[in-house]
């Protein structure tokens, strides 16, 4: 809709622009206000037919007519106004039909004209060039096209809207008005009469509906003020003025033109936007928005009433020209875009303005391409240059004027990440990360107020026409409103909501992070609480049972004589001693404290211990890496239980006189030697790898390295010995590091010797 009403103004504009140039030209711009009774010639257009004929400054006090006669130019006759600047209807009358005896003598042939001093001048009409046409033409067209495009944008976007329909309207009208009034003020004598006075009509409907459509609009915005049909009648009144025009009825024609003007624009708007204002106490949205609305329109529609109509009419001296109100004009229209961008004026968001700029894209292509076809007479170079123009000038301009006039556009998400990731982190559990949540929403969109609903949100958020948006909460079980953004100067947009869905997705997941590591420090506070309770049962318990069996026994031992007697209360102290080593080894399983050197350490002098009870050589080495993770208790025990399953193998089935254990633990593995010299396994199919179990006491082995999710080998030959050799993985360890005094990369070396002592040290 916005590029057809764009498209059809054009046209319109064009047929005018070419009706304009159609009119035999002499090169003389004539002015009306030098307080005489003739014309005066204020420029002369270089190469015109007039050049060097007639001097700028000289009278134009008659014309010889085609039928002979002549014909007293007065100022009326050659008044920008046009006829609406006469006081009576003989007058207006008079207008006309001197017009259109002007425009057949231009059309007849050579235009004899009188100056001052009785001199006539003869010369003789050319066709009008395009290039003489003055700037203020364009620029009182390109204001009318101004209007017509953002009153069609907003009533296409708002269709049901009253208000939208008279802003429609109101620029409808002002597009006749500016299309019907440029040509006639920048005409050189006269129009082709059917036209001239078309244009006048139109010019005065045009007029007359603007006024009366921002009247009506502001009766209707931002509520209606009553129960009167009053738009109806004002655009009812608008007929009926224009009827009385076209019928040469009014008895005053410059009354019939000036006195709709100051009525509705003097009187009507002032009142009205008072009562408006008075309206909206309770409503900061709607008051900015009127604000803005009332501000735009009285300062340039009352200021060009003040300044150029209402002088017109008291016959003073214009001190604002035609093509000056337009500019009035033109600004209005733009400040009112800025105000349907900046303050949502009928409930208009960023979509409409991005429907505008592309419809003003395609109108500007469209324009430089006929402008230049008309220069250059190339349409493949037209187009290119139209094309190059509009994508090096025009589209960066209109990215910058659109980040600067809406609002939306300076919010990304990136915008408020810092202040988001500080709230995230700085909340300390999920009801504060809640209430943090809230507050970073308030600041943000700074709404006039929040409130916190019950019931879950609604899909879409948006909710009274912008004015309200919903948030869900973090935990999704309630709704937060916030109403009137940007402190009431605007409304919320399809924008906002996108940011606002963002920044939830992130807050949601802060939260279920939040709860995982909330739950991960109450299981682990729960392990440490059973595992303190399962520690305190095995010292109080199981420890203090067996400590007691045992000191019972000794004490027995040592009363008795029988050898029977002694030898199971032997056995039964050995038991005892045995048990209360298991129980602290399960202990120092437990404890988080336990690293690989101390560790190893108690391997050592499990090692020295039972070698030394069978007579065996010991000898043990370990390598450790820096960043190693730290065992835990259940590899430790394990582990533990694994080293002394092998060594007790070896004192009761090896035979073997000395023993070597080797422990490396890298970053990702550690693996457990343990070798024999003792007489080795039995042949089998597969000598040098056991790890089915196969053999004498393999098959506990292989069954904790399969628990530990190891890989058991087991090397041996008749006479050679035994290796046995374990092979865990660490990754599921642990990420803490151990870091033992050593150069950097190189593994520590350390307890190893015959004695064995450094590792019981």
């Amino acid at each position: 809709m916005l590029l057809l009403a764009g498209i059809l103004g054009l046209c319109l504009i064009a047929l005018l622009t070419q009706a304009l140039v159609s009119v035999p030209w002499l090169g003389l711009t004539l002015a009306s206000g030098n307080g005489g009774d003739a014309p005066m010639v204020a420029e002369v257009a270089p190469g015109s037919p007039a050049d060097g004929k007639v001097a700028p400054g000289a009278l134009v006090e008659q014309v010889r007519l085609a039928n002979g006669e002549t014909l007293v130019l007065t100022p009326e006759l050659v008044a920008p106004e046009g006829a609406y600047a006469l006081a009576d209807a003989a007058s207006f009358r008079t207008f006309f039909r001197a017009e259109a005896l002007i425009h057949d003598t231009l059309v007849a042939g050579p235009v004899a004209l009188k100056l001052t001093g009785d001199q006539w001048v003869t010369l003789e009409p050319a066709n009008r060039p395009l290039a003489s046409i003055a700037f203020g033409y364009w620029v009182g067209m390109l204001s009318g096209l101004a209007a017509l495009l953002v009153g069609t944008g907003v009533w296409t976007y708002r269709r049901e809207s009253p208000a939208c329909r008279h802003f429609a309207l109101n620029g409808v009208g002002m597009f006749l008005a500016a299309v019907a009034a440029t040509p006639i003020n920048h005409r050189e004598l006269t129009l082709q009469p059917l036209l001239l006075e078309a244009l006048t009509h139109i010019n005065l409907l045009g007029v007359t509906l603007t006024c009366f459509a921002l009247v009506a609009l502001i009766w209707n915005y931002p509520v209606r003020l009553g129960r009167l049909p009053l738009p109806r009648l004002l655009y009812a009144a608008a007929l009926v003025i224009a009827t009385v025009s076209v019928l040469e009825l009014s008895p005053a024609p410059v009354l019939l033109f000036q006195l709709p003007l100051m009525i509705s624009m003097l009187v009507l708007f002032p009142l009205f936007g008072f009562l408006q204002w008075r309206r909206t106490l309770e409503a900061p949205a709607d008051r900015a928005a009127l604000l803005w609305l009332i501000t735009v329109v009285l300062l340039t529609m009352i200021t060009a009433v003040m300044a150029n109509l209402l002088q017109v009419a008291l016959a003073r001296e214009v001190y604002l020209s035609t093509s000056g109100v337009y500019a009035l004009v033109l600004v209005m229209y733009v400040a009112l875009a800025f105000g349907v961008v900046r303050y949502r004026l009928f409930n208009l968001g960023q979509w409409w303005l991005e429907a505008m700029i592309w419809a003003l894209s395609g109108i500007v292509v469209l324009v430089l391409d006929a402008f230049l076809l008309a220069v250059t007479a190339s349409a493949g170079l037209s187009l290119g240059v139209a094309l190059l123009v509009a994508g090096w000038l025009y589209f960066p301009l209109r990215q910058y004027l659109w980040r600067q006039l809406n609002p939306a556009a300076g919010q990304p998400l990136e915008r408020h990440l810092p202040e988001l990731i500080d709230t995230l982190l700085s909340a300390r559990s999920a009801e504060d990360l809640e209430r943090r949540w809230q507050g970073l929403l308030a600041r943000v969109f700074q709404p006039l107020a929040s409130q916190l609903l019950a019931q879950s949100c609604r899909p879409g958020g948006l909710d009274r026409e912008g004015l309200v948006m919903h948030c869900p909460t973090v935990a999704g079980t309630g709704c937060l409103e916030l109403s009137h953004a940007g402190k009431g100067k605007r409304l919320f947009s399809t924008a906002d909501l996108r940011l606002a869905e963002a920044m939830l997705a992130l807050t949601r997941q802060a939260l279920a992070l939040r709860r995982a590591e909330d739950a991960r420090v109450r299981e682990a506070a729960l392990r440490e609480e059973e595992k303190a309770s399962l520690l305190r049962d095995l010292h109080d318990g199981v420890g203090s049972l067996v400590t007691t069996m045992g000191l019972v026994a000794d004490l027995t031992l040592s009363q008795s004589t029988e050898p029977a007697t002694r030898e199971r209360l032997e056995t039964l102290a050995g038991l005892s001693r045995e048990t209360l080593v298991e129980v602290r080894a399960i202990m120092q399983a437990f404890d988080d404290e336990l690293d690989w050197v101390t560790l190893a350490a108690q391997l050592r002098v499990l090692g020295r211990t039972l070698a030394d009870a069978g007579g065996l050589t010991f000898d043990m080495g370990f390598e450790l890496v820096p960043e190693a993770p730290e065992p835990d208790s259940v590899l430790s025990l394990n582990l533990s239980r694994f080293y002394k399953e092998c060594l007790t193998n070896v004192l009761k089935h090896a035979g073997a006189s000395g023993l070597e254990v080797t422990l490396t633990v890298g970053i990702c593995e550690l693996a457990l030697v343990i070798s024999d010299d003792g007489v080795g396994l039995p042949a089998v199919n597969n000598p040098s790898c056991r790890a089915d179990g196969t053999g004498r006491g393999s098959a506990n082995l292989a069954a904790r390295a399969q628990r530990l999710g190891g890989r058991l080998q087991i090397q041996s030959a008749p006479g050679r010995g035994t290796c046995v050799r374990l092979t865990l993985p660490l990754a599921a360890i642990g990420t803490e590091v151990a870091h033992l005094p050593a150069a950097a990369g190189a593994p520590q070396a350390g307890y190893s010797g015959d004695d064995g002592q450094g590792a019981a040290a």
